[in-house]
């Protein structure tokens, strides 16, 4: 198995995550949906690593992608 214990205690689940980035939860799906973030399934529920999942955040908001744009990411 690839993730350590350590990476394992890091998983939030998606209203954790909303929280924690202070966005709706449907909005984290939909990006899940579309393959924008990382997550881990595992059952029925979706978990996702914050700091995976803040990085990719970022470094999407430096390139400027429009199609991460449209899925109300960034603010107007």
């Amino acid at each position: 198995m690839r993730n350590t214990i350590k990476e394992c205690a890091q998983l939030v689940t998606l209203r954790e995550l909303a929280d924690i980035l202070e966005i709706p939860s449907w909005r984290i799906s939909r990006w899940r949906r579309k393959g924008l973030i990382p997550s881990v399934k595992m059952g029925r529920t979706h978990y996702y690593n914050v700091e995976s999942v803040t990085k990719t955040l970022l470094k999407r908001e430096k390139l400027g992608s429009q199609n991460f744009a449209d899925t109300g990411y960034a603010k107007n």
